[in-house]
């Protein structure tokens, strides 16, 4: 289907949040689709990852609106379709001649629940996150349990992802040495051949092109992001959330992609490509030994947020971290299942409630 089919069903708009401290206006992309049938049943809430316009999630929330289930989702500030990062006075985040504040997932949290009310979708909720998406959920649900009835965490951090062997700074080396173009990510790790969107959504998310309102386009918001990643994910132990429980008797599906494989892509990439350096490379690839293990291991965490729930642990066959946008259908048939629709996808599944 062309972007314009998806964008019928798909309904974009703007939001303004209240003033901030420097007194802006700022404003929030949306993207809704699909509408409650009662009061009690359940908004699908899309929360994306570091620095991922929310354009990723459309045909998710395409296929959700013909099952019946309505869903919402959103660009942060600074990301997609939203307003800027305001410069604010300081030495926290540098870009270019510009200052912008560090903002970690405690204030994106208060952030979700600002756009949450100001858009007039009221709970309850089901969490979608996607990677930094999950330590996003994970303060929202400290701060508002009442009004999350289940999560379905598609590669989604937990409070010990920040322990993994390799970070974003670890992999800056795989461009050293490379011609300026030549280390296209979403063609190395075959995001670009493997993607769902329509045509014009990739390219904008993809940043090809500018959003419809330029003048709209984030900026800033991903380097504010990453610069708090670490301690975002840390942080959440302060919350004691896995002796807790929050979610009670609320579902949580764990929905794992292949990280390791985008990874070892990227390596072999910045080595044909003449990147980085042999040794380094060498010691990318040992660091990676058990990396999937590991991360199997962080995101099962997920599941410990409910107590009398179901749980169950999927693995994507076919995709690495972007599951979402390689196989929708994988996201949307774990949805459906938790809600009642069932789901038939053919995975590696632990139903861990039984």
């Amino acid at each position: 289907m062309d972007s314009d089919t998806f964008e019928k069903v798909v309904q974009s708009k703007y939001i303004e949040l209240p003033p901030d401290t420097n007194g802006h206006r700022n404003k929030i992309h949306v993207r809704s689709a699909g509408e409650r049938s009662t009061a009690q049943q359940p908004t699908v809430v899309l929360i994306c990852g570091l620095g991922s316009s929310c354009l990723s999630f459309t045909v998710v929330q395409h296929a959700l609106a013909a099952a019946g289930v309505p869903s919402f989702t959103y660009d942060r500030l600074g990301i997609g379709r939203s307003s800027p990062l305001s410069p604010v006075d300081g030495d926290d985040v540098a870009t270019g001649s510009e200052i912008l504040q560090s903002r970690h997932a405690a204030e994106l949290a208060t952030e979700l629940d600002t756009v949450l009310r100001t858009a007039g979708v009221s709970p309850p909720y089901i969490l979608v996150p996607h990677s930094y998406g999950g330590v996003i959920s994970w303060e929202y649900i400290a701060a508002h349990a009442e009004h999350v009835v289940g999560l379905v965490a598609v590669d989604a951090n937990s409070p010990r992802s920040c322990e993994r062997p390799l970070n974003d700074n670890d992999l800056e080396i795989l461009t050293e040495g490379v011609a300026d173009g030549a280390f296209v990510y979403p063609d190395i790790v075959g995001l670009t051949a493997a993607n769902r969107l329509p045509a014009a959504l990739w390219e904008e998310w993809t940043e090809k092109r500018l959003p419809p309102e330029p003048w709209l386009h984030g900026t800033g918001g991903e380097l504010a992001e990453m610069q708090s990643h670490s301690d975002s994910c840390k942080a959440l132990h302060r919350h004691a959330l896995l002796q807790m429980h929050p979610l009670a008797k609320w579902p949580v599906t764990v929905l794992k992609g292949n990280t390791e494989s985008d990874l070892r892509r990227m390596i072999d990439a910045s080595e044909a490509l003449g990147g980085g350096t042999r040794s380094a490379h060498e010691d990318l690839r040992k660091r990676l030994e058990g990396y999937s293990r590991l991360e199997e291991d962080q995101q099962r965490d997920h599941l410990l947020l409910t107590d009398g729930g179901a749980k169950r642990y999927v693995e994507a066959k076919k995709s690495g971290h972007w599951v979402h946008i390689t196989e929708p259908e994988l996201v949307v048939g774990e949805i459906l299942s938790m809600v009642g629709g069932g789901s038939g996808n053919e995975q590696i599944v632990t139903d861990l409630s039984k």
